[in-house]
């Protein structure tokens, strides 16, 4: 049988020591709720590369043997991370060129005036 909102503050009134340990034990359990490890979710642009490669029927390695960049950068535009801008317009005609279509997708790009990616080492 189920209980009206008012008999549940009358007993709330009545029994005020049971509220607040309910409440307790709701606010452990946000805890240990805050405390699970999550996945970060994939960024758009690597879904939209993946789904390409997959409609496509394209191995990374093949993608990266007809834009003639190595192996790595076709993982940088998968995992959106930056690459020069020659090297996007090489990726850009390698996926056409084994398509048959021009891939629409957005390839993230070094910022301007940027010639080596961060981190690299200064001569």
């Amino acid at each position: 049988m189920r209980r009206s909102r008012k008999q549940k503050q009358q007993d709330a009134k009545d029994k005020p020591g049971r509220v607040e340990a309910e409440g307790e034990q709701e606010s452990k359990k946000k805890l240990q709720q805050s405390k699970e490890e999550t996945q970060p979710l994939p960024t758009i642009a690597r879904l939209t590369f993946e789904g390409f490669l997959t409609r496509y029927q394209l191995s990374m390695l093949d993608v990266a043997r007809a834009a003639g960049v190595r192996l790595l950068t076709i993982w940088r535009v998968m995992h959106d991370e930056p690459i020069s801008e020659q090297q996007a317009q090489q990726v850009y005609a390698g996926l056409a060129l084994l398509a048959g279509v021009p891939y629409r997708g957005r390839i993230r790009l070094h910022a301007a005036g940027q010639d080596k990616p961060p981190g690299a080492p200064f001569k």
